[in-house]
């Protein structure tokens, strides 16, 4: 009975503190969630294996843009993928050849360069870009189909 009358002495200070604190307000554009952080550009999509094998199965696909070395390219690649070294001195130039209003499926190995060159596609004005998320190695492991000449 005295820890009821305890809590319910106390309550009324946790709550006018918890909701008192400035830090904390609504009100305080310093304070962001991580949702508005991270925030997604609206030409920006990230798409796992799953769906990228669906949006290559559509009637009008994406271009696969593929920007591993030539030998991981050689090794085995999504089928109609265009080459675009991330490594090579012009690789913002090789980009900024493409038509930034189609719709891009860019991927790497394992996602980290084609999360890096996300900044270079927002610099050139692209519209669309699906970024396969876990890049060939994902697409691998799930199962679905790699091409080798």
């Amino acid at each position: 009975m005295k820890s009821i009358l305890l809590i319910s002495a106390l309550l009324p200070f946790a709550v006018g503190f918890s909701c008192s604190s400035g830090s904390i307000s609504a009100n305080n554009p310093q304070i962001q969630t991580s949702a508005e952080q991270k925030k997604i550009p609206e030409w920006l999509h990230h798409i796992n294996v799953d769906e990228a094998f669906l949006y290559l199965k559509k009637k009008d696909p994406p271009m696969v843009l593929d920007i591993r070395t030539p030998f991981e390219y050689d090794g085995g690649r999504i089928k109609g993928a265009k080459l675009v070294n991330y490594y090579d001195k012009d690789f913002k130039g090789a980009l900024g050849q493409l038509d930034k209003t189609k719709l891009i499926m860019v991927h790497c190995r394992s996602g980290g360069r084609s999360s890096d060159s996300l900044d270079v596609f927002e610099k050139l004005g692209f519209q669309n870009v699906l970024h396969l998320d876990g890049g060939i190695l994902a697409w691998k492991k799930a199962g679905y189909p790699l091409i080798k000449d």
